[in-house]
């Protein structure tokens, strides 16, 4: 099937705007969360593991797969800005900044935001009180 100029360009367009939103997404972070559920769920709960752990293996098998594309795009920025090391750093940040996503509290160890009445202790991160 072939595509037209235009189809080529929206295509593109669609591309890159994917691109723009995987890239800042902490991915390899979720990736670790999951396997830690892994490894440790079937001895928390058995029961709600043997009931959930075909979802939890989805989202793996797609944010796996949205990492690799994500490292994708840092190779080809890297390739892009060649020997300049300082400005692929400073648009690296700039593409990983992320606007509040409304009220919330974030962890201060790793970014994550939660809405208004989440435990913010209870992620992943395992940041709180007694960790200091």
């Amino acid at each position: 099937m072939k595509i037209d100029a235009e189809e080529y360009s929206e295509a593109q367009a669609i591309v890159l705007n994917v691109a723009r939103l995987v890239f800042p997404l902490p991915l390899a972070e979720m990736l670790d969360a999951i396997n830690r559920a892994g490894a440790v769920g079937p001895f928390v709960d058995p029961t709600l593991w043997m009931k959930g752990h075909q979802q939890l293996d989805r989202v793996k098998a797609l944010v796996s797969k949205l990492r690799a594309f994500q490292l994708e795009v840092e190779e080809q920025l890297a390739a892009e800005l060649g020997d300049a090391p300082e400005a692929a750093s400073a648009i690296t940040d700039q593409l990983r900044q992320r606007e509040p996503e409304g009220p919330g509290i974030v962890c201060p160890d790793c970014g994550v935001r939660f809405r208004e009445g989440k435990d913010l202790f209870s992620h992943a991160c395992q940041t709180g009180p007694d960790d200091a």
